[in-house]
């Protein structure tokens, strides 16, 4: 039986390799819910910015990362009043880790 992924998070825990496990996606859900208060950002954009910032981090620093590995990183770096824009604070923080 084929599971069609149809979230923002379900995609992403598949990618990891964490789909269908429901504590893991809860955990997916819970930090996608938590940076879009933070940062205004829909579902998509952070699916789409932290798929970018994995692969760049593959790509130009050699680090290999998970997509929940970063969205815990982001979270965890910015505060719930700051507002900032998501795809600035993933950059911040790739920045961080490939150094």
């Amino acid at each position: 039986m084929v599971l069609a992924q149809t979230t923002v998070e379900e995609i992403m825990a598949s990618i990891d390799g964490n789909y269908p496990n429901k504590i893991k996606l809860t955990r997916y859900k819970y930090l996608v819910k938590t940076l879009m208060t933070k940062t205004g950002a829909t579902e998509i954009k952070i699916g789409d910015v932290t798929a970018g910032a994995k692969d760049l981090l593959e790509k130009e620093y050699g680090k290999k990362v998970t997509l929940l590995e970063l969205l815990e990183g982001v979270n965890r770096n910015i505060s719930s009043a700051s507002k900032i824009d998501y795809a600035t604070a993933m950059a911040a923080y790739v920045m961080l880790l490939g150094r």
